[in-house]
């Protein structure tokens, strides 16, 4: 049982307004790859179907926009097909590795014709095969950029510079005027610092480079064209102290310094983006466990992600002539098209965190929208009603079953409301009701059983942890202290956590939702910086609908002190991070 302070304080951000920018509305389909191979690589070919290579299978893929599957094998049984691009001369061309010192350049047809070009002896496996917007494809070697003409014809440009170290760090991109970039590094010994080196080549050979800089904790991770017609690269920032640790990840004009105008994606690092019809970069996100966030940014700084169905990790993604966002699912062998809804949809999110894309039964949720309600109304008692303000939600679930929900809060842009349970898995459809039933919005959504979330004190889904603290001391008295307050500039600031006495256990309570669907307690488990700390439990919170809590042991042996973020991984699906301070 918890203090009334307690309960009230979440009742304020549980019915706050917020102020996030809420993502579309999206659905799920996911394809098994019919010979059950991991696929690796997939882009959008000319002909208006996705493809894909199958290593395992030695076999190239193709996916219609329907999600039609055919594979297509290779002449040699144990090659492994990598790389895959869409050539000059409309054809798929893809790098080959057909046996130990065996490398190849193949290209297959839209009808599935496949030819092989061996490379010279003594080559290594193409790297990062791309169109040059110049009439020749182009791949990478250690310390040596490759021209590969349609009729097999191969020019090779060193970098000659030995200094430098690890040959090309991140990968090609070529330019509209047919210039070929790449990034090479070098690290300083001793020392977090490297230096990276821009690599450009032009359509007639000239090979030049500058240096980026000596940038400390900075590491990149791809190198593509972006939605503006520039090349960008992607890179995160980290703690030069707690190594692997990002303060900041987000997308860089080649171009520029890397200092300047950054898009920043928080702290999700975009492993590998691509340039959408949309007008904005598309990628997927590590967390430093898994790749299963799908994000999007837009030139003018608006960050968006998802976090969809569950599905445990992607590898690659194209963006479809359908308008949808196509990706390679690693783990479950599968390819997976993911559909935004209209902008003028209802858009659903996690009320926790503001993470589009799926909800849990028995979850606390968001709708946005325009024109929702014609007031503004929060519940007062228990149960929650289904109707404020004259305004009912309902959700219908892939079995056809429709629901009512019941409702926190309605005003003109924004309803929480309770996710109901027994709601089963899968693609799902909201609608928002006034009276006399008429339709005010509509949108899609995804049911999934876990989908972990952490409220934070200031309703944003980031910021200072809403939770507390709870300290049992030696003879067993118990009492509640305030994780946040108010500084002098009335912003909300963590309060430090004295860990006290060796006689006191201390716990964080984390206050959050999507979590309770996760039975086993050894599948929970919580980062402060990179510490991990030990949880006791994760489950529902009892008192208020919908909401779940984390109990966090803070034990002394914390060597992570100061303000850091904390984080939740609830079988191995993460939570948005929200900042604690302990002293």
């Amino acid at each position: 049982m918890y203090s009334r302070s307690v309960i009230r304080s979440l009742l304020v951000i549980l019915l706050a307004l917020s102020t996030s920018i809420p993502a579309l509305a999206i659905s799920v389909n996911e394809y098994p790859i019919p010979s059950g191979g991991s696929a690796y690589q997939i882009i959008t070919g000319p002909d208006g179907n996705m493809w894909f290579t199958i290593p395992s299978r030695a076999s190239i893929g193709r996916i219609t926009p329907k999600g039609v599957i055919t594979e297509f094998p290779l002449p040699s049984p144990f090659s492994s097909p990598q790389e895959i691009t869409t050539g000059p001369d409309g054809n798929l061309w893809f790098t080959e590795k057909a046996s130990i010192g065996d490398y190849r350049i193949g290209r297959i047809t839209p009808g599935g014709a496949i030819t092989e070009f061996p490379l010279p002896s003594g080559s290594i496996l193409p790297l990062s095969l791309i169109n040059g917007n110049n009439g020749a494809l182009y791949y990478h070697a250690i310390n040596k950029l490759v021209r590969f003409a349609m009729n097999g014809t191969i020019t090779e440009y060193p970098i000659t510079n030995s200094t430098r170290l690890g040959g090309i760090y991140a990968s090609l991109a070529a330019d509209a005027s047919g210039n070929i970039h790449c990034i090479q590094a070098r690290q300083y010994e001793d020392t977090l610092i490297t230096e990276y080196f821009h690599i450009k080549l032009t359509p007639d050979g000239a090979l030049t480079d500058r240096s980026l800089g000596r940038l400390p904790g900075y590491s990149l991770w791809h190198l593509a064209q972006g939605p503006d017609g520039n090349v960008w690269y992607s890179a995160g920032i980290f703690d030069p102290v707690f190594a692997g640790y990002p303060i900041f990840s987000g997308f860089f004009r080649l171009r520029e310094p890397p200092d300047s105008s950054p898009i920043s994606t928080g702290l999700n690092a975009p492993i590998r983006f691509i340039s959408a019809p949309d007008g904005s970069f598309w990628f997927f996100s590590s967390t430093g466990y898994a790749t299963n966030i799908i994000g999007k940014a837009t030139i003018d700084g608006k960050f968006i992600q998802y976090e969809t169905k569950g599905l445990p990790s992607f590898e690659a993604l194209t963006a479809g002539p359908d308008g949808n966002i196509w990706l390679i699912e690693g783990e479950r062998n599968s390819i997976v098209k993911l559909t935004p809804d209209s902008p003028t949809g209802a858009v659903v999110t996690r009320a926790s965190s503001f993470v589009a894309g799926s909800v849990a039964p028995d979850s606390i949720a968001t709708v946005f929208g325009s024109s929702l309600a014609p007031a503004t109304e929060a519940a007062t008692s228990l149960p929650l009603p289904t109707t404020l303000a004259g305004v009912s939600v309902k959700i219908r679930d892939s079995g056809g079953v429709e629901r009512a929900t019941q409702l926190f809060f309605v005003s003109g842009s924004q309803i929480n409301f309770l996710v109901p349970s027994g709601i089963s898995m899968g693609n799902a459809t909201v609608t928002v009701t006034g009276e006399g039933g008429r339709t005010i919005i509509d949108g899609t959504l995804i049911i999934d059983d876990i989908t972990p979330g952490l409220f934070a004190a200031n309703s944003s889904g980031s910021g200072v942890a809403a939770a507390v603290v709870l300290r049992v001391k030696a003879d067993g008295s118990q009492s509640y202290e305030p994780v946040a307050r108010l500084d002098e500039n009335n912003n909300l600031a963590p309060v430090p956590i004295d860990l006290g006495p060796a006689t006191d256990q201390v716990y964080l309570i984390l206050y959050g939702s999507g979590i309770r669907g996760n039975s086993k307690l050894g599948d929970v488990r919580a980062v402060y910086g990179i510490q991990g700390l030990p949880v006791v439990f994760a489950g529902a919170q009892g008192d208020f609908p919908g909401l779940d809590q984390v109990n966090v042991l803070l034990s002394r042996d914390i060597t992570t002190r100061g303000e850091q973020y904390v984080e939740v991984t609830v079988a191995g699906r993460h939570t948005n991070k929200v900042r604690i301070n302990i002293r």
